[in-house]
């Protein structure tokens, strides 16, 4: 189950990074390489920026994540040097495409661990380089340790604690606040230290590190 929903929000990110990365006729990606664009016939001035970073949420990255940061204009190629753009002691292939770089870690990255992606040096096509150094800071998700069962929902806890859920969600057995079914894991709310879980039909208990036990959801019978 861990590894299906890596693969699912892989697979949303890629999509999303392939997006931003397109090329306009005029060589930027997107409207952030339009925005770059020189019509004025002016000399090129104007230093690339940081428009977006992929993943787009700091927290609970995936460990086998392709990052992409977006400029807001087209990249001199030979300033793109893993010195330049790098994750902080993480081997990783670099490319790029119009306005976008990209990092594919070699190997999948820790769980439950806080990383820096920084970008310094990087120039645009004219010649005009990054002014302030960029720091992207986020922190992988944590290792599910154990998982459970219920009528039409599933559980899994993480090496951090944390209790997440997935699936039918009409008597709040998700814990999320919310009756909305999910097809992917969110977070139950307001639950941490948490040591054991539990499914049952269409509720949920945890048992957390003070010996307490908690439970969410259907409660027709007490």
């Amino acid at each position: 189950m861990k590894k299906i929903v890596s693969m699912l929000f892989f697979g949303v990110c890629l999509g999303a990074m392939l997006y931003i990365a397109g090329c306009s006729s005029g060589g930027g990606g997107g409207a952030a390489g339009a925005a770059g664009n020189n019509t004025s016939g002016a000399p090129d001035a104007v230093p690339p920026a940081v428009v977006s970073t992929t993943p787009s949420s700091a927290t609970n990255v995936a460990v086998n994540s392709v990052f992409a940061v977006t400029f807001s204009e087209q990249l001199d190629p030979s300033s793109l040097t893993s010195a330049n753009v790098s994750i902080t002691g993480v081997n990783a292939d670099l490319t790029s495409k119009c306005s976008s770089v990209f990092l594919d870690p070699v190997n999948p990255l820790a769980f439950n661990t806080s990383y820096n992606l920084t970008v310094t040096g990087i120039a645009d096509t004219a010649g005009n380089v990054l002014q302030t150094p960029y720091t992207y800071t986020f922190v992988t998700s944590a290792l599910v340790v154990a998982i459970a069962d219920g009528g039409s929902h599933s559980l899994a806890l993480r090496s951090n604690g944390t209790v997440w859920a997935w699936g039918a969600n009409g008597s709040g057995q998700l814990g999320d606040g919310t009756t909305t079914q999910r097809t992917s894991p969110v977070q139950v709310s307001g639950l941490a230290n948490v040591t054991a879980i539990a499914g049952g039909g269409s509720h949920s208990l945890a048992r957390k590190d003070d010996g307490t036990v908690w439970a969410w959801g259907a409660n027709g019978s007490g």
